[in-house]
């Protein structure tokens, strides 16, 4: 019956129908059936069509929020800071910048210039009346002397070569002829080399702390009148970060002695050797709080990779805290061993996770994780007031069991409500994914007041990396990735102890040659600077 009735599905010749009312009626109702069919398929393609439409348009959205995101981070304002947190109260905007009354206020505030530090040496300009001008203009009397106005003015003695002739005396018998002595000359940082300390400690600074690359030292050798070529510098560079390896190695030791290590990578590109490119290499941080007895180590390690080997081989036997970003490289870190024990403990990082809410509010000044960035914001008052309160670990503990703990369960509530309501690869499902997925090690500083509430510490010390890579773009290899390390090791633990770079190299490397290296803990920064303030007291 059907295969008649197809003849008749794209009829258009009334000629050709039959006259038969039944047969009609058949062909009616075929043709309801073929349209009903045809219905159901374009609602299934209209429904398949709408939802890849709606995928695509997430994506573009996504993709949208990404290039958004990207030109933010290269032309835009880099700051986190939540700017509806800080506007100024009516009574201080009543007057208009320029006014009498604000002007008023900011002179009476002001505290006027520092005074230059006293340690500086004081070289006086002294500028006296002619002869004519100290007569007295109404009785011609001569002007007596009363005091002086001293005007102090900063000044700067430019760095110069100087060549250091090292004078040996000798002495030979004048009897017999048969005998030459020579005084000996102290062990150098490199033997036979024509650097000595001081200027190894000054090319060492101003290329790892104040990041000239080796082409520009030799621009500054060349304006002193010396011919001294890049390949010379670099080997220098290496010879003295051979003599100080000892020492953060030493350093490191100690590191691994604490209970509490903040850590974070970036990217360092190293030539690959053979190929004319450039390959990605990592460094790696390792810091600590400030203790008891000097102002903390800060340690860098260069790699190759982004392995998770090399954090595991680096903090082989540390037992405690480790506050990191949540990078899988380091759960191996976080896993038990064969006996079931866990010695490392990850603690997160709420800046972290603050940033993905805070790009997303950047965008979208209207969207909902103002919510939970005004939760986190109220974390962070918190702990600026134990901060500024003075709080000891037991103190700060306590109040953040108080205040910190309830607000914590509020951002968990948030987060478990908006989570199935929004799409896990949005912006903003994937920033409630990272908070949610971390939720143990981002709650972990309750637990222990030494504990911080963010990574911030280490973060800080990748920056000098950051502005060092611009200026110097790549090192040379695996070995120069490694010296590197070795030099910010050095300045940095300098930094933090508030010890001169510039004089403690020029010290350690004219005294590390010959000193004891069952005594090489005297030359860590902090001991060193110890021993100095002790010498300077003993000789006072």
């Amino acid at each position: 019956m059907k295969e008649s009735l197809e003849f008749y599905k794209d009829c258009r010749d009334r000629s050709l129908l039959p006259n038969d009312v039944e047969v009609l009626k058949d062909i009616i109702v075929y043709q309801w059936e073929v349209i009903d069919k045809l219905r159901t398929d374009f609602q299934d393609y209209r429904q398949k069509t709408d939802l890849v439409i709606d995928q695509l348009m997430k994506k573009i959205e996504s993709l949208d929020q990404q290039v958004s995101a990207l030109k933010r981070n290269r032309f835009g304002q880099r700051s986190e800071k939540n700017k509806t947190k800080n506007k100024p109260s009516s009574s201080l905007t009543e007057d208009a910048p320029g006014s009498k009354a604000s002007n008023t206020v900011s002179n009476q505030n002001h505290r006027g210039r520092n005074p230059l530090p006293e340690h500086l040496e004081r070289v006086p300009v002294e500028y006296d009346l002619k002869t004519e001008e100290k007569v007295c203009p109404d009785c011609h009397a001569f002007l007596t002397r009363i005091n002086n106005l001293v005007t102090e003015q900063l000044d700067v003695i430019p760095a110069q070569l100087i060549v250091k002739q090292h004078v040996r005396a000798r002495y030979a018998c004048r009897k017999c002829y048969g005998v030459i002595k020579t005084a000996e000359m102290p062990a150098q940082p490199i033997d036979k080399g024509r650097a000595s300390a001081e200027l190894l400690a000054h090319l060492i600074v101003e290329k790892f702390d104040y990041y000239l690359p080796c082409y520009r030292l030799q621009r500054w050798f060349l304006r002193q009148g010396v011919d001294i070529s890049r390949s010379t510098v670099s080997g220098w560079l290496y010879k003295a970060g051979v003599l100080l390896k000892p020492l953060v190695d030493f350093q490191k030791n100690e590191l691994i002695s604490c209970g509490h290590i903040f850590s974070d990578d970036t990217t360092m590109p190293t030539l690959a050797p053979g190929t004319g490119k450039t390959k990605i290499g990592r460094l790696w941080v390792y810091t600590q709080r400030p203790t008891k007895t000097h102002g903390g180590i800060t340690i860098y390690q260069y790699t190759p990779t982004r392995e998770g080997i090399h954090p595991e081989t680096f903090l082989k036997g540390f037992k405690g805290y480790l506050q990191v970003d949540a990078y899988s490289g380091y759960n191996g870190l976080f896993a038990a061993n064969d006996e079931g024990e866990i010695h490392c403990q990850e603690v997160g990082c709420w800046a972290h996770a603050r940033r993905k809410f805070v790009e997303l509010v950047t965008l979208h000044p209207d969207s909902v994780a103002q919510e939970v960035l005004d939760l986190i914001g109220s974390l962070y008052e918190i702990e600026r007031q134990a901060k500024e309160g003075g709080l000891t670990d037991l103190g700060r503990r306590a109040l953040r069991k108080k205040k910190s703990k309830p607000i914590l369960k509020k951002i968990y509530n948030w987060l478990h409500r908006y989570k199935p309501e929004v799409v896990p690869k949005n912006p903003l499902g994937q920033a409630i994914a990272y908070a949610v997925n971390n939720w143990i090690a981002l709650t972990r500083f309750l637990g222990d007041g030494k504990l911080e509430i963010d990574n911030n510490r280490a973060e800080r010390k990748i920056k000098p990396i950051v502005m060092g890579r611009k200026n110097h773009l790549f090192v040379g290899g695996d070995q120069g990735g490694e010296t590197l390390a070795i030099f910010y090791s050095v300045i940095e633990t300098c930094r933090q102890n508030d010890v001169n770079p510039v004089t403690y190299l020029a010290d350690v490397l004219e005294r590390i040659p010959t000193h004891p290296n069952k005594r090489i803990e005297e030359l860590l920064p902090y001991n060193w600077k110890k021993l100095r303030e002790q010498q300077a007291s003993a000789a006072a």
